[in-house]
C-alpha cells in the first residue's frame, strides 16, 4: 500500500429531532460556514440537507488529512469548501434506512462533489444521501473513489459504546464478505498516534479504513487494493 493514500469520511444522522432546522438556530450557521458558503447554502432550496452535505465534506475531508497530521484539530471555518458539483442533484431526504446498504464505489448514487480546503491539501469530497443519512467519503482522487468500499448501517441504539462497536463489527463483516474470508481474518489497527488501518491476518495487505458514527447510524470507508 502506498503510504500516501487516505481515506475520510463521516455521517451525519439529518433528520434527528435536533438537527432538523439546526442550521438557523443559535448562530450556529456563523460557527460553521465561511461567507462563502453561507452563498452556496442560499442557492438551493434544501437547505438543511445542503448544511449537513458541507458539514460532513468538512469533517471527511479532516479526517483525510488528519492520517498525516494526527494533531489536527477539527475547526469547522478553518476546513473551507472551494465549489461544488452535483451529479442529479441528491438533495432530497428518502424513506427510512431499514437495515444496512454496502457498495463499491459511488458511480451508482447521487452525489454532491466538494473540494474542500485543509490546512494541508484540497480533498475532493463525495456527499450522498442515503435513507435519513447524510454520508460524506474523502479520497485522493477519482480513480480511489472507484477502488472505496463502503457501507452505511442503522443501529437500535444511539449510546456511543454501541455506536463504536457497531460500526467496526459492521466494517470487518462487510469487508470478510466483499473478500470472501473468515471475518476473523480481518483486523483494525489503531492507535491514538495512527490513523485505523485495514489488515489481513498472515498477509501483507494494509489499507487506510475511516470510520464514522452519529446517533443511529454507523458507517465505514475503506480502500482495497
Amino acid at each position: 500500500m502506498n503510504s500516501e493514500r487516505s481515506v475520510g469520511n463521516d455521517i451525519v444522522f439529518a433528520l434527528g429531532s435536533d438537527r432538523t432546522g439546526m442550521v438557523f438556530r443559535n448562530n450556529f450557521m456563523d460557527k460553521v460556514l465561511t461567507s462563502y458558503e453561507k452563498s452556496l447554502l442560499s442557492k438551493v432550496a434544501e437547505k438543511d440537507t445542503f448544511f449537513w452535505m458541507i458539514w460532513s465534506a468538512k469533517e471527511a475531508a479532516y479526517k483525510f488529512a488528519s492520517r498525516f497530521d494526527p494533531q489536527m484539530k477539527f475547526l469547522p471555518k478553518m476546513h473551507s469548501v472551494e465549489g461544488f458539483h452535483t451529479y442529479r442533484y441528491p438533495l432530497s431526504m428518502s424513506k427510512r434506512l431499514d437495515g444496512f446498504r454496502v457498495s463499491t464505489g459511488l458511480e451508482e448514487f447521487d452525489s454532491v462533489s466538494f473540494l474542500v480546503h485543509t490546512a494541508a491539501n484540497r480533498v475532493t469530497v463525495r456527499c450522498v444521501v442515503i435513507g435519513e443519512f447524510v454520508l460524506g467519503v474523502a479520497c485522493s482522487c477519482d480513480a480511489d473513489f472507484k477502488n472505496l468500499l463502503w457501507g452505511v448501517k442503522r443501529i437500535p441504539s444511539d449510546r456511543y459504546a454501541v455506536q463504536s462497536k457497531s460500526v467496526r463489527e459492521f466494517a470487518r463483516r462487510s469487508i470478510a464478505d466483499h473478500l470472501g474470508i473468515n471475518i476473523g481474518l480481518i483486523e483494525i489497527e489503531e492507535s491514538l498516534y495512527c490513523a485505523p488501518r485495514i489488515s489481513v491476518r498472515d498477509t501483507d495487505s494494509l489499507w487506510p479504513i475511516s470510520l464514522s458514527h452519529d446517533q443511529f447510524g454507523v458507517c465505514f470507508s475503506v480502500l482495497l487494493e
